[in-house]
């Protein structure tokens, strides 16, 4: 099912992207302060846990909450605490290595957006609803806030999402790189969060019992859709 891209939905997306990341800027500098000259950026305190062991594992000390003491599981986010490595290991000042993270929290959402649209696309024929989704994506407050804000609740949603998505996309036909895409996708969501063995799992479930193999099942599938222009149902076959 493929939905019908004008140039009207175009803009429109173009609008509801621009506004988002008009909001997304205001809204990291609404959260920041100046003190002695200097603007200063901040995560929630959640995210500052995290930042701490980050910034430890960036120096050589390994994942410690204090240098020189043994290890301790102080965070459940593996994967998101090596990306906020990556923002020690660029030597940012200690005013602007939270707005690293900030921004990627920006390229995040707008990624989902992306993903969660192109799911829309994939289960509707109406041009509006992946306009409707896109905005729905970008303007959820609190994905918004806890993503801008630095946990790692919208790298977790844009890894399920794309999982989603690409699952759909194995629906109608097989792809082994696809296929391969989704391992790593389930792989990164469970070290971003174990928790998400759920909607992962659910996810891979579906996929496995959906996708198509071209190879052993060459037969093509034929089925009636109702079109609302011609007021009547007529045959469907798969031509891939």
């Amino acid at each position: 099912m493929k939905t019908t891209t004008t140039p009207t939905t175009s803009r429109a997306r173009l609008w509801v992207a621009a506004a988002a990341l008009a909001f997304y800027l205001l809204f990291i500098l609404r959260t920041s302060f100046a003190a002695g000259g200097i603007r200063y950026f901040v995560l929630f305190e959640d995210a500052m846990i995290s930042m701490r062991y980050a910034r430890h594992f960036a120096d050589g000390h390994g994942f410690v909450w204090n240098i020189g003491e043994p290890p301790i599981e102080g965070f459940t986010n593996l994967l998101w605490v090596l990306w906020m490595s990556v923002a020690h290991k660029l030597h940012l000042s200690e005013s602007k290595i939270s707005l690293f993270i900030m921004l990627s929290g920006v390229a995040i959402m707008m990624m989902t957006g992306f993903v969660t649209a192109r799911i829309a696309r994939k289960v509707t024929t109406a041009a509006w609803v992946p306009v409707a989704v896109l905005a729905a994506t970008l303007f959820d407050y609190p994905l918004v806030f806890w993503t801008l804000r630095g946990m790692e609740v919208g790298a977790l949603a844009l890894f399920v999402y794309t999982l989603l998505w690409l699952v759909l996309e194995n629906e109608d036909e097989f792809s082994l790189p696809r296929s391969i895409a989704m391992g790593a996708l389930t792989a990164g969501a469970l070290l971003i969060r174990s928790d998400s063995v759920v909607p992962v799992g659910l996810i891979c479930l579906y996929g496995f019992l959906t996708t198509k193999n071209k190879r052993s099942h060459p037969e093509r599938v034929e089925w009636k859709k109702y079109c609302p222009r011609c007021r009547k149902h007529t045959p469907h076959k798969e031509t891939r």
